[in-house]
């Protein structure tokens, strides 16, 4: 997977094997819509970057987007907005 920090690249390789509860259980995720394990698989890409998991603390979305996408990110309160203002904000971004 690319992960990104400081705007450099990093291609991170991680294996597809999760440890398992009983037959049938995965610890702590369950699979996608498309019967997928794409976040804990994830996850352990992150962690390797980071050296482990213990590393992985704390922190804001919006970090973790700008860290997987290398694109920019803006933080806004969204409650007390109307749709139209909201959308506004969006079509700003895009």
């Amino acid at each position: 997977m690319k992960l990104f920090k400081l705007g450099r690249q990093t291609d991170v390789a991680v294996d597809d094997r999760l440890l398992k509860i009983g037959r049938n259980n995965f610890f702590h995720t369950r699979e996608s819509v498309n019967n997928a394990y794409w976040m804990p698989i994830l996850e352990k890409g992150v962690a390797k970057f980071f050296a482990n998991y213990a590393n992985l603390d704390g922190g804001r979305p919006e970090w973790a987007f700008r860290f997987l996408t290398n694109m920019p990110v803006k933080n806004f309160r969204s409650g007390s907005m109307g749709d139209d203002q909201f959308f506004s904000v969006v079509r700003e971004a895009d």
